[in-house]
Order: structure tokens, then sequence, then C-alpha cells
């Protein structure tokens, strides 16, 4: 895998430290790359999938 230079990366860690960070782009541009990089161990959440399956409806 091609290692990128994300110049932008200290910008978002030291952002995260206070706030909740959205990477938003078109596709594959290294948004998740990105993501990937910035913390380790990290949870991976895609909201191209179906947002039911992360909000179960109440009875």
């Amino acid at each position: 895998m091609k290692e990128r230079d994300f110049s932008i990366q200290e910008s978002i860690k030291n952002d995260l430290k206070s706030k909740i960070v959205l990477l938003s782009g078109p596709r594959q541009v290294g948004k998740t790359t990105l993501s990937k990089n910035l913390i380790t161990p990290y949870e991976y959440i895609n909201f191209d999938t179906n947002i039911i399956e992360f909000f179960p409806t109440q009875n």
C-alpha cells in the first residue's frame, strides 16, 4: 500500500482531543486511510451500510 502524506493529520489529532471530527469527501481520496492512521486502536463505522443496523427499532 502506498504511504500518503497527510499534511492535515496533526491538526486533526489536536482537534480530536476536544471535538468530534467528520471526514467527508469524494470516493477514494484517502478518508479511510487517514482515519485509520490517526488513532490506534480504532472503532471503524461505515455509514455506507444500512443505518438501521446501528439503530434498531423499538417495539
